[in-house]
Order: structure tokens, then sequence, then C-alpha cells
């Protein structure tokens, strides 16, 4: 069976770990917070002591940005030291799509795959992710795909694929900002009803 890496174990990446867990996959986890990481060895996981020695057959990055993606990728002791060809860095954290291009001209020279990919969920993350209600967007050629698929579709509910891994990125991104600017317009409208007398 695949070994598996999670870098990351905030608000998304604990229950993450509580899923991965439940589906029967070895996995190893680093935070750099100790404590989070303690608790997840509790329910069964491997502890690293850094990014790069998390590094599994697929590694899950995530973490809030861009920079804190960066800095455990290419830091020091950082997953990238560790990638070996034919492994896989799937990630799921809440980057750019500037950063998924550079992740994925980086991982070619080490002939590594990298796939670019986002979770949406409806409700809580420690509720609905350990259930596996969620969906996950990934972005890749089908070749680098198929590899990583198999491991997903145990994991989430469902897996939408897209050809390239900039593009999960940048689909949420405008998702995100097309329901903020519809709730913008949506008050400004019940605000001017408001003010011409209706209720």
């Amino acid at each position: 069976m695949q070994k598996i890496g999670l870098i990351g174990l905030g608000n998304a990446g604990r229950p993450m770990a509580e899923r991965i867990l439940s589906a029967g996959f070895s996995l190893t986890v680093y935070d750099i917070d100790a404590a989070a990481v303690d608790g997840v060895v509790k329910l069964g996981a491997q502890r690293a002591i850094s990014a790069a020695q998390a590094v599994g057959d697929i590694t899950i990055t995530l973490v809030p940005s861009s920079v804190e993606v960066r800095s455990a990728v290419f830091g020091p002791d950082g997953a990238f030291e560790a990638l070996q060809p034919g492994m896989a860095l799937v990630d799921l954290s809440g980057t750019d799509p500037d950063c998924a291009r550079e992740l994925q001209e980086r991982l070619q020279e080490k002939r590594a795959t990298f796939i670019g990919g986002t979770i949406h969920a409806s409700g809580a993350p420690a509720v609905v992710i350990p259930k596996g209600q969620f969906a996950i967007v990934i972005g890749g050629a089908k070749s680098q795909v198929e590899p990583v698929a198999g491991f997903l579709n145990q994991v989430a509910q469902t897996i939408v694929c897209l050809p390239e891994p900039w593009m999960p990125k940048a689909f949420k991104i405008a998702i995100i900002l097309y329901s903020t600017t519809n709730n913008i317009i949506t008050a400004e409208i019940c605000a001017w009803l408001t003010a011409q007398g209706a209720d």
C-alpha cells in the first residue's frame, strides 16, 4: 500500500489525517506545532520531525497559504530535499496559481509529480472531512493524476480532474470572488429597498 505523508495539521489538516488513517493508509505527519503532531500520532500516524521526513509515495501539503507551502517544500529540511522520481506532491493548501506553477516547474527537476488541488466541503472541516463528505478538485495531466486518483478516491466523496495543476487554485479564487461580489450586491440592493421604505 502507498505510504502517505501529510504536512500541515491545522483546521483542515487534522481532519484529513483522521480520514486518511480511517481509510487504512500508512501516514506520516509533520507540523510546526509539535502538539498537533502528538494528537495525530495518538491516532496511529507516524511522527516526522521535518517536512522532508514526512515525504512518502504521495505527500499532501495542507497549510494556509503560498508562504507556508514554499517554506514547507523549499525551506530547510523541506519536502523538496526528500522527493524522489515517481513520487507525487499534492498541494491542497490555500495557494495561488503562480505558486502552483512554480511547484510544477521545480518538481520536474526531481522527476516528481506535482498535483494542484482544492478541497470543497459544505460544513465544518472537523465534522465533514473525517467522514469523507467532501470533494477534491485536482489538476494535472491524465498520466500524472491516475497514480494519485486511486488514493484520493478512497479518501474523498468526489474527485474532479482539470488538465493543469494551477487550475483548481484559480477556479476556487474565482468562486470566492464571485460569492463575495454577489453578497455585496445583494446587501446594496437590500439597503436601497429599505431606504425606499420596503420592509
